[in-house]
């Protein structure tokens, strides 16, 4: 079973406030299997270890957490959405113009070329800085500039690490994966869930927010890391047939046969 958590932050209100307290809004897939607490900071991820009616364990379970940016552009667009129009060519042209400073109309043709954009960067863990082929667009797909930056956010928060009780006691196994999906670039943190362990466990999300900030009329995006709790519930359920809600081998669509009976203990 895929547990799919969506973490939802208004990443302004986040780096103003410098917390994810308050910031943060948690929506899963598994609603419907009795997650409680959807749309809010106090998720509760039902996990269910699902069994056969002997007993046997059925199924694993996987959860998979990505993060979205509140005023952040869609992440399906594809990165050329990002890549300024007429940057390379008008530096190529910059270029060539420069190195004839005794052509004939050099001084004027310069003049009416459009202005050069500001170089947009980020500041790597090892205090390097290192320069991005893309610009910071705001909601309406707009280029913004340095001073306009800090509503933009274009990009898109992403978790640095997972962490808690829920790793401490061998209920989850955390880890990266890399994948062609364009959100978070190709990586995303998944983990493989010990539905043996029934009970309800917390774990801490560690995440990523960068800072625009003007520098030389530059836009540099400084990483920052915020920390933020959630819950996950392991239950432990006898497989049914998803039509008739009968127990059956598993040839079937299958689901919990009482989804939410164990919601008490969330």
């Amino acid at each position: 079973m895929q547990n799919s958590i969506i973490i939802m932050i208004d990443v302004e209100a986040a780096l103003a406030e410098r917390t994810l307290e308050g910031n943060t809004y948690f929506v899963d897939n598994t609603r419907g299997l009795g997650s409680l607490h959807e749309g809010t900071p106090d998720l509760i991820s039902r996990i269910v270890g699902v069994s056969n009616p002997d007993g046997s364990q059925a199924a694993e379970a996987t959860m998979n957490w990505l993060c979205l940016g509140v005023a952040n552009l869609p992440p399906t667009l594809p990165r050329t959405f990002y890549q300024r129009d007429d940057g390379q060519e008008l530096a190529k042209l910059r270029s060539r113009l420069r190195k004839a400073n005794n052509a004939r109309g050099v001084a004027e043709v310069l003049r009416e070329l459009p202005p050069e954009e500001p170089v947009s960067a980020v500041r790597l863990k090892d205090g390097r800085v290192q320069t991005l082929d893309i610009e910071p667009r705001n909601i309406f797909g707009h280029a913004v500039t340095a001073e306009g930056a800090a509503s933009s956010a274009y990009i898109s928060p992403s978790v640095a690490a997972i962490r808690g009780e829920a790793v401490n006691k061998s209920v989850i196994y955390p880890a990266q994966y890399g994948s062609p999906d364009f959100i978070g670039g190709g990586w995303y943190w998944s983990a493989t869930v010990d539905t043996s362990k029934v009970g309800k466990y917390s774990y801490k999300i560690d995440v990523l927010l960068y800072r625009p900030e003007s520098e030389n009329g530059a836009i540099l995006w400084t990483p920052e890391t915020y920390s933020i709790r959630s819950h996950l519930c392991v239950t432990q359920d006898v497989l049914a047939n998803g039509f008739t809600g009968l127990p059956c081998p598993p040839f079937l669509p299958l689901v919990p046969a009482n989804p939410y009976s164990t919601a008490a203990a969330l």
